[in-house]
């Protein structure tokens, strides 16, 4: 009894030491504590930290939260409704943008923080976050934050951790492209190219660290994900070093976000390469 307590404890030290490094990339990466659903009978979960800021908007997206619902990703059955709310408040948000645009960035939403959450684990504090009681907070048109049961947490090397890391986050992806591909066409083979460019990218801001890691070494990590998570390694072609001895990404999915009013070309899509090759 005493070393379980003792043990939850020092799980708790490693959630709020998660918390605050999520946050200190993007605010909208806030954690909670929660009672397990099971034992309430309205299927809300119990805040044990501060309640929910009103005032909180997607991670990329100024919506007005005020006017948005509350719900909850569970990585159940019962996630169809969640995620159909979601898919139609980007259509609210943007209505100019095509069907393509919002199945994508509907995956993205799903798909950032779980993606997030392993990989700062893993290399912010060499531990890597048990995500099988995952839920994640959707707003219209965005999701923004997480609650976790009890937290446990796995110690090892980062390469040990990417393996788990895949074991875990695969059939997770997996349930949501399956319930999204419900709600609109959600094409397998494109999920898959987003989540590659996704975690290349995420490896890349590696090198930025008071203590950068070298290109090499990105490389080595990335091979490693993408094998986790059984992606082709043809990936690692989308690195380019430059001159300045740092690895530049080129994606090879686009999330289209240049349909939208107020949207432009990332800085690493595929379209803006295209443009700058001249024509012979």
């Amino acid at each position: 009894m005493i070393q379980d307590a003792l043990i939850r404890q020092d799980n708790i030290k490693l959630f709020d030491t998660l918390n605050q490094l999520g946050q200190s990339i993007t605010p909208y990466l806030r954690g909670e504590l929660v009672e397990p659903l099971s034992q309430y009978s309205k299927g809300e979960p119990q805040a044990c930290s501060k309640e929910w800021p009103e005032a909180l908007t997607t991670h990329s997206d100024a919506i007005e939260a005020s006017s948005a619902t509350k719900a909850l990703v569970t990585g159940a059955a019962q996630d169809l409704a969640v995620i159909q709310q979601l898919h139609q408040g980007l259509k609210t948000v943007y209505p100019e943008a095509s069907p393509g645009y919002r199945v994508i960035r509907s995956w993205d939403l799903l798909t950032w923080q779980p993606l997030y959450l392993s990989m700062i684990g893993i290399y912010g504090m060499q531990r890597l976050p048990d995500l099988s009681g995952l839920k994640q907070y959707v707003r219209q048109g965005g999701v923004m934050g997480y609650a976790l049961d009890a937290p446990t947490f796995w110690a090892g090397d980062p390469d040990a951790l990417i393996i788990k890391a895949g074991a875990q986050l695969k059939p997770l992806f997996a349930h949501y492209r399956a319930i999204l591909d419900r709600v609109a066409r959600c094409r397998q083979g494109m999920t898959r190219q987003l989540v590659a460019d996704a975690i290349l990218a995420n490896l890349a801001k590696l090198q930025w660290l008071d203590l950068p890691w070298e290109a090499d070494q990105i490389r080595h990590q990335a091979a490693l994900w993408l094998k986790a998570m059984s992606l082709p390694a043809s990936n690692l072609a989308s690195y380019d070093l430059g001159e300045d001895g740092r690895l530049h990404l080129t994606r090879r999915s686009c999330c289209l976000v240049y349909q939208t009013k107020q949207g432009e070309l990332c800085a690493d899509c595929p379209r803006l390469k295209k443009r700058q090759v001249p024509h012979v």
